[in-house]
């Protein structure tokens, strides 16, 4: 197999390309080129996507980004808070103190969510 497209030199215009003119994400996304991938060879694209998701988050950063939160881990973070609150009949502090958070913290995810005590 060739090596991995993030250890290949660059062209001249600076970007990489795999086979194919769909590029990278392409020709690592195909489940049948995924599973006739050596142990080592995977360990080594699960190394490189883990530097890129560090680089796309700095630059992210940098530009004034907030990373996009995983909707399943946002509903379920939504539905613990709103537990949490229904729980300690709206305290904030008692809340907070609950979920391991500052109040702060939790009045800004509830403004953040639009929670409203119903």
């Amino acid at each position: 197999m060739a090596a991995p497209l993030l250890d290949q030199p660059a062209d001249s215009s600076g970007s990489r390309t795999a086979e194919g003119p769909e590029g990278f994400w392409h020709y690592y996304a195909q489940e049948e080129h995924l599973q006739s991938m050596s142990p080592g060879e995977l360990n080594q694209l699960l190394f490189s996507l883990r530097g890129l998701e560090k680089v796309l988050l700095s630059v992210m950063s940098n530009k004034g980004l907030r990373p996009p939160q995983s909707r399943i881990l946002k509903e379920s973070e939504v539905e613990s808070i709103k537990k949490t609150l229904e729980e300690n009949r709206w305290n904030i502090t008692a809340s907070a103190k609950a979920l391991g958070i500052a109040r702060n913290t939790l009045h800004r995810k509830i403004k953040l969510y639009e929670l409203h005590n119903s």
